[in-house]
């Protein structure tokens, strides 16, 4: 008997040391949180000195962030953020070329990772940008037209109507221009930059709209109408754009009558593009929605019927 209740009083220290081991000793959930809120804390100090123009704060915190970021796959985007962030310090305070060997760095890390082709395509977009703009700052042409062309060759991929959405293509452009100016082909440098101007009122249009401020947008979005218009021809693809955009405003409007010629444009620009059959899909569909409201059931059904056949291409094309 008493053997075994000197045995449960041990089995029962044990525990308690267990126990306290246990808690004494923080949990990696706490850690992680702890290491995050400080990770965070430090960027926010860098976010705040940068706004207040500390530059040299602002990069001994994102050097410090920097060192506290993993290096897992769970921290790519993380660390290309404060490297982004610490590459522009450095530009503005005159460090260009260590601002390059940032951004290079950025770039070798989105180009080896797998997922750069989703949703680190934007990253490498503007990764490739900032090199091209840096390039350019130090009159390096050939360098830098090799940034924007592959700018150009990533969004040439895209569908045509979602190219223009963000401005990257018109400041790709305008970089482009300034390229070719600095050759001396005026003439190609001011078609490169009226374009590229064009693109930006659209670009900035599109904001405005998906903000719900039509009446800006709508200016903004016949502004770049008038310039491509003036610049590019009646056919050009970006005319289609931006008349298919201009017109699904007036449509949320209910302003139908004043929308469906704009489609009607758009619609025969994209019939004489290629690889453009759901753009023209799109824009078939919309017309035939406002001929409905419009009480022009016939000729709505038609013009269905032609969506259907431009959407059947477009899923053949990508079978």
């Amino acid at each position: 008997m008493k053997s075994l209740v000197l045995a449960y009083r041990h089995i029962l220290s044990i525990l308690v040391i267990i126990v306290v081991i246990g808690c004494a000793l923080p949990s990696s959930e706490s850690n992680e949180n702890a290491h995050n809120e400080t990770l965070n804390a430090i960027l926010h100090e860098a976010s705040e000195a940068t706004n207040k123009g500390r530059y040299e704060e602002a990069e001994g915190h994102y050097l410090a962030a920097l060192e506290k970021i993993g290096t897992g796959e769970d921290h790519v985007l993380s660390r290309l953020h404060v490297i982004h962030n610490l590459a522009r310090i450095k530009a503005v305070r005159g460090k260009i070329s260590a601002a390059e060997n940032l951004y290079l760095k950025a770039l070798a890390l989105l180009e080896d990772h797998p997922g750069k082709d989703g949703i680190f395509l934007d990253g490498l977009i503007k990764t490739l940008g900032s090199l091209g703009n840096l390039a350019l700052s130090q009159s390096q042409l050939e360098e830098a037209a090799q940034y924007f062309e592959r700018i150009i060759q990533i969004k040439s991929r895209e569908p045509v109507s979602l190219r223009s959405h963000d401005g990257t293509l018109a400041s790709t452009l305008a970089g482009i221009a300034k390229i070719e100016q600095a050759r001396g082909n005026t003439q190609y440098a001011d078609s490169l930059s009226n374009r590229g101007l064009g693109l930006k009122m659209y670009a900035q249009g599109f904001e405005l709209y998906t903000h719900d401020d039509f009446e800006r947008a709508e200016s903004m979005f016949r502004r770049a109408l008038s310039i491509q218009e003036k610049i590019l021809g009646v056919n050009h693809v970006d005319l289609a754009v931006t008349s298919a955009s201009l017109a699904l405003l007036l449509s949320a409007q209910n302003r139908y009558t004043s929308a469906s010629p704009l489609l009607m444009r758009a619609i025969q620009i994209y019939k004489t593009h290629p690889n453009t059959e759901y753009e023209l899909a799109n824009c078939l569909f919309r017309l035939a929605g406002n001929l409905r409201q419009l009480s022009q059931h016939a000729e709505a059904d038609r013009t269905e019927q032609q969506a259907k056949v431009a959407l059947a291409k477009f899923n053949n094309r990508d079978a």
